[in-house]
C-alpha cells in the first residue's frame, strides 16, 4: 500500500468514525488535517480548508488523548467552548465526512 492509498483509507476509517459516532467531529477533523496534505490534489480546496480551519480552531482544545493531563476544572470550561462550536459546524462537519467516505471508499467491480 503507497502512502496515497494508505492516507484514503486513514480518511474513509476517520470519516466513518465520525459518522457512527465513535470518534467526536471535532476530533476527526483534526485528525484529518494531515491525511489531507498527502491527498491535497483529491480534495475539494474549500473542504480542504474547511477541515484545516477546524482543526485550528480546536488548538487549545483538549478532545483527545490530552484531555488526561488535564484539570477536571479546566475541563469543563473548554468542553463547554469546544461544545459549543462543534454544535455550530457539526452539519457541514458531518456533510464532509459522509462525502470524503462516498470519494475514497474503493467501488466494487461488478
Amino acid at each position: 500500500m503507497d502512502d496515497s492509498e494508505y492516507a484514503r483509507s486513514k480518511v474513509i476509517e476517520i470519516a466513518s468514525a465520525m459518522l457512527d459516532g465513535s470518534m467526536r467531529p471535532l476530533l476527526g477533523a483534526r485528525n484529518l488535517v494531515g491525511y489531507f496534505f498527502r491527498l491535497q490534489k483529491e480534495i475539494d480546496p474549500k473542504t480542504f480548508n474547511f477541515i484545516r480551519g477546524v482543526s485550528s480552531e480546536c488548538d487549545g482544545l483538549p478532545i483527545g488523548e490530552e484531555r488526561k493531563y488535564w484539570a477536571e476544572d479546566a475541563l469543563r470550561q473548554k468542553d463547554a467552548k469546544a461544545l459549543d462550536y462543534e454544535n455550530r459546524i457539526r452539519s457541514e462537519l458531518m456533510q464532509i465526512a459522509a462525502e470524503l467516505r462516498e470519494k475514497f471508499t474503493p467501488r466494487q467491480a461488478s
